[in-house]
């Protein structure tokens, strides 16, 4: 029923993450390429060789190109969830 009435107000992840707090209830997983379009993958393969990502405003890395990979950490090895740049900021060695 949560998940209509999210639909139904057209809530953002983070909107529906937050009813589904409010209403005591544990939050559906989220699709780990919502955020990205076509056209983001298309933008990130052109910037090649300059490192560039799409993140979202909790710095969830949600798409990267090549040059990318490396910056922060080997992301191919990191589980989706600690992709996060601000996190790995203060947790990786």
């Amino acid at each position: 029923m949560l998940g209509a009435i999210a639909r139904a107000l057209r809530m953002t992840e983070d909107e529906r993450d937050h009813l589904f707090a409010l209403a005591g209830a544990t939050p559906p997983e989220r699709d780990e390429h919502a955020c990205v379009s076509a056209a983001h993958l298309d933008l990130l393969s052109k910037l090649m060789p300059y490192p560039a990502a799409v993140q979202t405003a909790r710095f969830d890395i949600r798409a990267y190109n090549r040059s990318y990979r490396f910056l922060v950490a080997d992301l191919d090895t990191i589980a989706r969830e600690g992709r996060n740049c601000g996190v790995r900021i203060f947790t990786d060695p």
